[in-house]
């Protein structure tokens, strides 16, 4: 079992800004120098590195900053389409997901006291 799997998100974000400060680090770049490479405030970097929450956008700023923007893929790679998905959906990726009305196995409804699972 992967560390993340049963992190908070919370954990989760304060582990992944120490691993950027790390990256950081070994870059020889100060926070205020990666901050200027990926055109952001120091204190967004200072901010992202303390474990806080940032955008999107800035995430990727700072990992273009620093070089690692192409890590994304591992996070969600490019779709590999079959064949007969590629003559199905006419070589377009399919875009759009109907409810069968089965609720897999594994998957339940989210409820309000399951938040600090």
């Amino acid at each position: 079992m992967h560390e993340y799997e049963t992190a908070s998100d919370e954990d989760v974000v304060v582990a992944l800004g120490a691993r950027a400060a790390a990256e950081r680090i070994a870059h020889s770049l100060t926070q205020a120098a990666l901050a200027r490479e990926a055109g952001l405030h120091r204190n967004t970097v200072e901010r992202f590195e303390s474990g806080k929450s940032v955008s999107l956008v800035n995430l990727v700023r700072i990992l273009r900053a620093l070089g690692m923007v192409d890590r994304l893929d591992a996070v969600f790679p490019a779709p590999d389409l079959a064949p007969v998905e590629m003559l199905r959906h006419a070589g377009r990726p399919k875009r759009r997901v109907r409810a069968s009305g089965k609720t897999p196995p594994h998957t339940r409804p989210w409820r309000w006291d399951d938040a600090g699972d």
